[in-house]
């Protein structure tokens, strides 16, 4: 990727604000203090008799800050830029990770147990790994001794894009896997194990995308391989 200073400028911006919103002192997000301190300052402002030019600048850079913070939120606090002059040869030979092999990746996206689901931002370390019969597996330690997972195979996988990542002061290279979720609190309905008949009622998949950064270029072709070969394995 070329040295954008947008793309910078906007991984900084989305860096900031997440620290904000999710940061607490004293019970309150920073987001929250910063807010109710710009609000305070035009009212003292206003009440002071101050310049109107004064009160309204105080007025439209509190409105710029509500702004960021909800096109930031809005976003998801990421940016995902695709790259496709980054691609692997139809006729390359390919090199998946052996099975039950992990590696450690940095994960991004929604990640999800039977009851519960969570959103996770460059969260490491996630365990990455596939088993024999074809099941790729994604463990995310939310808080120490908590996990999180995503499940698919090749036939739920549905595109793997390389690109980059914006968030923090420099993007990224990245993978987007796009894959049908089957797993999660729309999938836990115990009473579906009973059901005989035309199976109306179950939730059907949907998709969903998370994106998987790495420490090294190594850990990135290697995983980027596997999801390929499956990929390909599951249309041949």
């Amino acid at each position: 990727m070329d040295d954008s200073p947008y793309y910078r400028l906007l991984g900084r911006l989305y860096a900031w604000t997440f620290w904000m919103r999710y940061r607490r002192f004293l019970g309150f997000s920073v987001r929250t203090w910063l807010i109710l301190l710009s609000l305070g300052l035009i009212f003292f402002v206003a009440g002071q008799g101050w310049s109107l030019i004064i009160t309204l600048l105080l007025i439209a850079l509190a409105l710029l800050l509500q702004a960021a913070f909800w096109a930031s939120a809005r976003a998801g606090y990421n940016k995902f830029v695709p790259d496709d002059s980054i691609s692997l040869p139809s006729n390359e030979v390919l090199e998946p990770i052996p099975a039950n092999q992990k590696v450690t990746v940095r994960a991004t996206g929604v990640f999800s147990l039977t009851g519960r689901e969570d959103f996770v931002l460059l969260r490491r370390p996630t365990e990455y790994w596939h088993v024999p019969l074809g099941e790729h597996i994604l463990m995310v330690e939310q808080l120490p001794g908590s996990y999180l997972y995503q499940f698919f195979n090749g036939q739920t996988l549905q595109t793997v894009q390389n690109g980059w990542f914006i968030f923090g002061r420099q993007p990224r290279r990245a993978l987007a896997v796009t894959f049908l979720v089957t797993f999660g609190p729309d999938y836990n309905d115990p009473s579906l194990l009973y059901f005989v008949g035309s199976g109306e009622g179950a939730a059907l998949p949907k998709p969903r995308t998370i994106y998987l950064s790495f420490d090294n270029e190594a850990d990135h072709r290697a995983v980027w391989h596997t999801l390929t070969h499956a990929a390909r394995q599951a249309r041949a």
